[in-house]
């Protein structure tokens, strides 16, 4: 197991025992941070360290990503909003189906762990999606192939890249606009309507946080530990495309394409606040419950914080 993992894996058992001292629903986890960082191979090291003795708890993971619109509905978003290069594809928020994320969260919220009386079994599907479907740009897997999950659940983890992540109060965003370029947009993001098009983007948030996060008790996040997050950023994505194409016989985005596709992203990190960073007008489920894990290049630990 790897130190990231075991650091994760202690953070987690914790926050579950005293937890499930007062509580017979599961632990909702939060798990933050950039694209390509390792969050889902992660969150399978956490399953598998969880799942396994002297623990031996029932674990359920899942990405947001999962939770993208159908490849349909994806490029209808993209056609209303045809001058918004952010929503041009999957990716940042207003491209994820929030009201299935919610349904299926509120389902798992009423199972049982495994240290409650006994109970009637209950079941629930969790959505699958397929990124490389439509030569990269993804589609929702047909509902009768995604898998099922049976009471009792003890943990349940969602990772994302923007998960947790917190809109701009309007006037923080307005100073951030005009500092965009030192902030790191690169130039090739085009926004035809300015701020604007950022604005879109931080009430689709909005959305997330009213729907999903009230679950979550328990966070961590994985952040670069360099100068130039963003740089970083776009080296782990083309890691994590190259291992994808690898493995499914050459299906996926070109080198290019990868690129095109982060530059979207890339507001996303400029525009939200992170999960960890309070604001003095809101709080997170997750205050005092959560862990900030820093890496370096390799994705090898360097620090910790707590938030």
């Amino acid at each position: 197991m790897s130190d990231l993992a075991s650091i994760a894996i202690e953070h987690i058992l914790q926050q579950f025992s005293s937890h499930a001292s007062t509580h017979s629903s599961p632990l909702f986890v939060g798990l933050q941070g950039p694209q390509g960082i390792g969050k889902t191979t992660l969150a399978r090291a956490l399953v598998a360290g969880l799942t396994c003795a002297p623990h031996s708890l029932r674990v359920v993971a899942l990405s947001i990503d999962d939770l993208y619109l159908a490849h349909d509905a994806l490029q209808s978003i993209g056609r209303e909003n045809s001058g918004n290069g952010l929503l041009q594809g999957r990716g940042l928020p207003g491209t994820h189906d929030v009201q299935l994320g919610a349904e299926v969260l509120k389902t798992l919220s009423l199972m049982e762990n495994t240290r409650s009386a006994p109970v009637d079994v209950k079941t629930t599907r969790i959505p699958a999606y397929d990124k490389s479907s439509h030569q990269g740009l993804g589609d929702r897997v047909h509902e009768g192939e995604w898998p099922v999950v049976q009471s009792p659940v003890d943990i349940i983890i969602l990772e994302g890249w923007c998960f947790g992540c917190q809109p701009l109060p309007p006037g923080e965003l307005t100073e951030r606009w005009e500092r965009r370029t030192e902030l790191g947009m690169p130039g090739s993001v085009r926004l035809e309507h300015g701020i604007d098009d950022i604005k879109v983007i931080s009430n689709s948030l909005k959305e997330y946080a009213n729907a999903w996060y009230k679950y979550f008790t328990c966070f961590i996040q994985v952040s670069p530990n360099s100068d130039d997050k963003l740089s970083v950023v776009y080296k782990w994505r083309l890691q994590q495309e190259h291992a994808m194409k690898e493995a499914n016989g050459g299906k996926g985005m070109t080198d290019e394409e990868v690129i095109r596709f982060v530059d979207r992203y890339i507001p996303g990190y400029i525009f939200f606040d992170e999960p960890s960073a309070r604001q003095r007008d809101a709080s997170t489920p997750w205050d005092g419950h959560g862990l900030k894990i820093l890496v370096d290049e390799e994705r090898n630990p360097v620090g910790i914080e707590g938030f």
